[in-house]
């Protein structure tokens, strides 16, 4: 019955809601980051795969276009949309790579390097929070998995703010996780 798909859909919805008015010390904590990067004049970065680099993407083109009023263009970029750099990075160095050679030649000191992932598994991924990690470039991974590959190379902070990411997208019940009638 389509009533109780949509029911499913409200309900999936407000425990999204509630997850995340859980979650908001975290999402405060990651807000105060942002905040620290772009004050001290660094750039925001924003990596991903499939449907997570269209989520970086995204994300990327908030801050530099505008999100809900008109103000100055804020330093962001999503990784990998350059195919001419994506395809010789991948040929020359393996599809790994493409984030972190990328970030390398990017990113600075007071930087944020934000990596979307489904899973926290892509070793692209987990390639360029190694590049940043040593440096004071402060990766943070957005997953929907709290305890990942990927979150463990990151902070304490964003280890234990990681699985807010986690909660909002697992609970939101998306469509392609869903079976159809």
């Amino acid at each position: 019955m389509p009533t109780d798909r949509i029911r499913a859909s409200f309900t999936s919805l407000a425990r999204l809601l509630e997850a995340t008015i859980a979650e908001r010390d975290c999402i405060a904590s990651l807000a105060e980051r942002y905040l620290a990067a772009l004050g001290g004049g660094g750039t925001l970065f924003f990596a991903g795969n499939g449907g997570s680099a269209a989520d970086a993407q995204h994300c990327a083109a908030e801050y530099v276009v505008r999100y809900a009023r008109n103000r100055r263009a804020l330093p962001a970029l999503a990784l990998g949309t350059d195919t001419a750099f994506t395809t010789a990075a991948g040929n020359d160095y393996g599809f790994e790579h493409v984030f972190a050679r990328q970030h390398d030649g990017l990113g600075k000191p007071g930087d944020l390097l934000v990596l979307h992932s489904t899973r926290g598994q892509s070793p692209n991924l987990l390639a360029a929070a190694r590049i940043a990690t040593p440096r004071p470039h402060q990766p943070y991974p957005a997953t929907t998995k709290p305890r990942t590959k990927l979150t463990r190379t990151e902070t304490s902070t964003s280890q234990k703010c990681a699985g807010w990411c986690s909660q909002a997208t697992s609970r939101s019940g998306t469509p392609s996780r869903r079976k159809r009638p």
